[in-house]
């Protein structure tokens, strides 16, 4: 059965007393594998639960009232004969001698199921990461942020979100994260490097903090054909040791600091070049003497 077809309610007869019943796909599925049978011989063999219930010989009739005593809380209420009869078909276990020594009240029952329900914090204290002063978050907010980000932990949600001054703060120095994951800050034209920043903005000029770093490193502004790669992959890491100076795309971009491999693969490079261009030259120069 396809998980389509297990979501599905099915309208099922009983072959003993004919009434139609509504049954879950997920049910048929379930008996079909506990029996080894095929979905369609549930339609033709089972029968319903008061059926079921009233095949076995029991003293308790079907529609009298009984007086039982909660195992629990020890108060005596009435339970009919035929929802004792289906409590015992649900625990075969257990014999009818015994039944008063094991049934509880709807009462306890519901208290037990509210003793059981795992507790979920309402609130949640969560300390920034720039001032390190904590706050109280509600959890539905925690919730709505795990929804859209892996990892979704209560200790990543502190990582990533600062508290509402910090964030401030932030608006008010120009310093922000754009759609790509990168911070960026608010430049004036009394800076050195306002050359880099986006002319398209009406205050200042918005420019990546990752490369105006790597700009105040080496003490010029960078070109067009510049680019800076996070080395952890991290973009909103920008200490210098992370980032990497290169020309061209991230990927097929070339390195402006190359390691040692690959100088070594460069002169090896030219020097195969260089040994074919001498070759040429001595058949050049052979058929000018022959000329």
């Amino acid at each position: 059965m396809t998980m389509r077809e297990r979501r599905h309610k099915y309208r099922v007869v009983c072959r003993k007393c004919g009434k139609t019943r509504a049954v879950l796909g997920d049910t048929i599925y379930k008996w079909c594998q506990l029996r080894g049978k095929e979905w369609k011989d549930y339609f033709s063999e089972a029968v319903c639960l008061t059926c079921a219930v009233s095949k076995y010989n029991s003293r308790f009739a079907w529609n009298d009232e009984y007086p039982i005593t909660c195992s629990r809380c020890e108060q005596l209420f009435q339970k009919t004969g035929r929802l004792l009869r289906t409590w015992l078909y649900r625990h075969k276990d257990v014999n009818e001698a015994d039944i008063w020594g094991k049934y509880i009240c709807p009462k306890c029952s519901n208290a037990i199921m509210v003793e059981q329900k795992p507790k979920v914090p309402k609130t949640y204290d969560i300390s920034c990461p720039e001032c390190n002063q904590t706050r109280t978050v509600q959890a539905k907010t925690v919730r709505a942020w795990a929804r859209y980000h892996t990892p979704n932990t209560v200790e990543q949600y502190g990582l990533k979100n600062a508290c509402g001054n910090c964030k401030r703060q932030s608006i008010v120095k120009g310093r922000g994260v754009n759609h790509g994951g990168y911070v960026t800050m608010r430049i004036y034209p009394d800076d050195p490097y306002y050359s880099m920043g986006d002319r398209r903005s009406k205050v200042g000029r918005m420019c990546l903090e990752h490369r105006y770093l790597m700009a105040q490193a080496l003490g010029r502004p960078l070109t067009m054909s510049e680019t800076v790669h996070h080395r952890d992959g991290n973009r909103a890491n920008n200490d210098l040791s992370n980032l990497e100076l290169r020309r061209g795309q991230h990927g097929p971009g070339a390195n402006l600091h190359p390691t040692q491999e690959e100088l070594l693969e460069r002169i090896t490079m030219l020097f195969k070049k260089n040994t074919l261009l001498s070759d040429k030259l001595r058949e050049l120069e052979y058929q000018a003497v022959l000329v």
